[in-house]
């Protein structure tokens, strides 16, 4: 069975609930030291009532990752076995002590989940659109946040040329063949070399520069004839991806989604990928390509 995310997707929002409940767990346990060293009276039926909201707040979101990540409710079952309260040992302060052991337990077990469950899961997501994060060829960019790129767009735009993005794309790929931009043909850049979720995945890009001078990328800019994106889906490929240099209209990506879902009503894999202006300045930092500033570029003109 496939995730109905990345897998990438996935471990990453697993990992980020197991930190914040590490967090929560250091907070309840100095909590309880602190209770231990008070000298007057604790109400512990109040302490451990805030205790245990704290853990059902955390476990909510887990709950609702894991329904959001995985095809079934296993995990969840899974993750339940962790919640049984730990006997009374006769400490002081036992019931809220219970407390901060099951956020113990559950935190362990919701890492067990993360570290043996999800890598039993091979695959694609089943969902149509795949982000940047979520391809493993691409696996930098997420350590790459939209305000450090922010210098290099203008409204949304980074003025590359397409031959420069396409070079860069091909480097980052390994692709040892560099295709010549001509009319008709069916994607600017094909390749099997693109890896999501370990396996390799063929891939044809439309790649579009700062030639195209569009606000945002419409269909109609696609091609001479609007007809780019219907040529990419004649490409010997199971993920489309478009890249434009800035925004990239709704109607492209409803499009796009569109005849995704067609290959898949017959039976075709397919996915497909939106790259537009600020994810392109994002891959191409994280591969360590310098990107124009847009800042410069505007004191330029202003002194021309």
């Amino acid at each position: 069975m496939w995730l109905n995310t990345s897998w990438a997707t996935a471990d990453e929002e697993l990992l980020r609930l197991v930190n914040d409940g590490y967090m929560l767990l250091q907070d309840l346990e100095s909590h309880y030291a602190a209770m231990l060293a008070r000298t007057d009276i604790v109400d512990e039926r109040a302490e451990s009532a805030t205790a245990r909201h704290a853990c059902g707040r955390w476990t909510a979101r887990v709950e609702h990752a894991l329904r959001d990540i995985f095809p079934t409710l296993r995990e969840v079952h899974i993750l339940r076995r962790y919640m049984r309260p730990p006997p009374d040992t006769g400490d002081l302060f036992h019931h809220f002590l219970a407390e901060v052991r099951r956020v113990d337990n559950l935190v362990q077990g919701l890492d067990t989940v993360r570290l043996v469950e999800l890598r039993s899961y091979v695959g694609l997501p089943t969902r149509e659109r795949l982000y940047v994060e979520d391809i493993d060829s691409f696996a930098r960019v997420r350590g790459v946040n939209p305000g450090t790129i922010a210098d290099a767009l203008e409204n949304g735009r980074i003025e590359l040329l397409e031959d420069q993005v396409q070079l860069e794309l091909e480097r980052i790929l390994d692709v040892v063949f560099h295709r010549v931009d001509f009319g008709g043909e069916t994607s600017d850049l094909c390749t099997a070399n693109v890896i999501v979720n370990g396996a390799r995945t063929p891939a044809a890009f439309a790649l579009k520069g700062r030639g195209c001078k569009a606000r945002e990328l419409r269909i109609a800019d696609c091609g001479k004839n609007g007809d780019q994106l219907v040529r990419l889906f004649d490409s010997p490929a199971e993920l489309f991806v478009v890249q434009y240099v800035g925004p990239v209209a709704d109607a492209v990506i409803r499009d796009l989604a569109g005849k995704v879902a067609e290959r898949r009503a017959l039976g075709k894999a397919a996915w497909f990928s939106v790259i537009d202006g600020q994810d392109t300045a994002r891959v191409l930092k994280a591969y360590g390509v310098a990107l124009p500033s847009a800042r410069r570029r505007a004191a330029r003109g202003r002194r021309r």
